[in-house]
């Protein structure tokens, strides 16, 4: 409506950073980012710019310019894709640590199960992320999936239920995990990236719990005590550690 070339938000930061840096020593401010994984890394956790923002962004085309209030450095260009930020195979690193996890074991494989889990918990607006369902044997399987740790005790009293009146075996919980994820749109073109990223945490020593991908990120759900060993594992594999500034 404005006719603006431009948006520039100024914040207490000088851009956005491939990781958190009170999290990630070597974090480094990334000079530019596209739409797309400034959308993924503000869902994932990172804090800089909110979803929403970023969505109006690209609907618009209308470049963002993340700078700091106190400095004169050009700090972080969102703007839509193009051909030399493709070839950055990992533009960051995103974590939350205040997650759970929810496991229904031995659900009865057939139609309308996992409907009837995850209705229940819509209709308590309890927000589900990561879910997986593993292969049936003798005709049950397992489901799992993570919320926030806030809404814990409420997803377990309602999926507990949901399990009784299914003839599922149980429910099990774990209160303390996280999400460590990799972004990047030069996933598309490169591939064996999520198998440098299970090296690493495996080289980490970070038992990885569940994991779900698109097409410019790989998300793992870890033990919440693991997070920062596996963000500065994963920063320093796929070369985003700041370089070393006399």
């Amino acid at each position: 409506a404005l006719g603006a070339d431009a948006c520039e938000i100024y914040t207490d930061v000088l851009g956005v950073y491939t990781a958190d840096p009170r999290l990630c020593a070597k974090a480094d401010k990334i000079e530019n980012i596209t739409f797309d994984e400034m959308m993924e890394m503000a869902s994932l956790g990172s804090k800089v710019l909110q979803i929403r923002c970023v969505e109006l962004a690209m609907n618009h085309n209308m470049p963002i310019r993340v700078r700091s209030t106190f400095s004169d450095d050009p700090g972080t260009l969102v703007q839509a894709e193009s051909g030399p930020l493709e070839r950055i195979n990992v533009r960051g690193i995103s974590h939350t640590q205040h997650e759970a996890k929810v496991t229904v074991r031995r659900v009865p494989d057939r139609p309308g199960m996992v409907a009837k889990i995850f209705s229940k918990l819509a209709a308590a607006q309890i927000n589900v992320d990561v879910i997986v369902q593993n292969i049936a044997d003798h005709g049950r399987t397992d489901i799992s999936f993570t919320t926030d740790q806030a809404d814990l005790k409420r997803a377990e009293a309602l999926v507990s239920e949901v399990a009784r009146e299914v003839g599922a075996e149980g429910v099990e919980v774990d209160g303390a995990v996280g999400k460590v994820s990799i972004v990047g749109v030069g996933m598309m073109s490169h591939p064996g990236v999520a198998a440098s990223m299970f090296e690493a945490m495996r080289a980490a020593n970070v038992n990885i719990l569940m994991i779900t991908t698109s097409e410019i990120k790989v998300t793992c759900v870890i033990h919440a005590i693991d997070t920062e060993v596996a963000v500065n594992a994963l920063h320093t594999a796929f070369g985003l550690d700041a370089p070393v500034r006399y």
